[in-house]
């Protein structure tokens, strides 16, 4: 993850009123990794072990889950990405969204309105934070040659490419075919993932899957 921030984002500041990428870069939870004229400073996490504390801190502190909650979330999730099982994977992706208080959910729902979405944002973001707590290797909005996929996670030899919406699973597995998101990774064991989103029960409703390209 790269973040571009302006120069003017460091000017002096009281501790109380810093912004937050100002704060984390100057606690070392960011660093620079290099500067655009236009966009300015891009910061990133310094190693994957920073990466993943401050992932789980979020999970905690933002999400709501618990320590022991999250442990067993990550250990099933690594089992599954082990077995190549999808179905374990997705279980516990489905008790995350389970675990996060209704206020939360409340809050995003009267922040995003009525807008599919801006309601899924919410929930790539949540997933995001949650592998990189789990130290998979994750990209969100991946940008191709037709578009952006939503979620990619790299485990080994194995690439999933994962599209979220507010519609039945197969509609989310048709774009990723459609648009080519997973031209780049041809030659890993790729796995095309399409979830349904339900804002109602506020959680993952399904999901289909499907094995691209087997690894040559």
């Amino acid at each position: 993850m790269e973040y571009p921030i302006s120069e003017s984002l460091f000017s002096a500041y009281e501790i109380e009123a810093a912004p937050a990428a100002s704060f984390l870069t100057q606690s070392g939870y960011l660093t620079f990794k290099g500067y655009r004229e236009k966009r300015g400073h891009e910061l990133d996490f310094p190693n994957q072990e920073v990466k993943d504390a401050f992932s789980q801190l979020l999970l905690l502190h933002r999400y709501g889950l618990e320590p022991q909650t999250n442990d067993a979330i990550r250990n099933g999730i690594l089992n599954g990405l082990d077995k190549r099982d999808f179905g374990i994977i997705f279980e516990q992706m489905r008790i995350t969204f389970a675990s996060i208080p209704y206020t939360l959910y409340h809050k995003r729902e009267e922040q995003k309105g009525n807008h599919p979405e801006r309601l899924e944002r919410f929930y790539h973001v949540v997933l995001l934070t949650l592998f990189w707590g789990c130290g998979i290797e994750a990209k969100a909005e991946e940008a191709t040659h037709l578009g952006r996929s939503d979620l990619v996670l790299a485990y080994g030899e194995d690439v999933y490419i994962m599209e979220l919406k507010k519609a039945p699973a197969e509609k989310a597995l048709q774009q990723i075919r459609e648009k080519g998101y997973g031209e780049k990774y041809r030659g890993k064991n790729l796995y095309y993932v399409g979830i349904e989103i339900d804002t109602e029960q506020r959680n993952l409703k399904g999901y289909r899957i499907e094995q691209s390209a087997p690894a040559v």
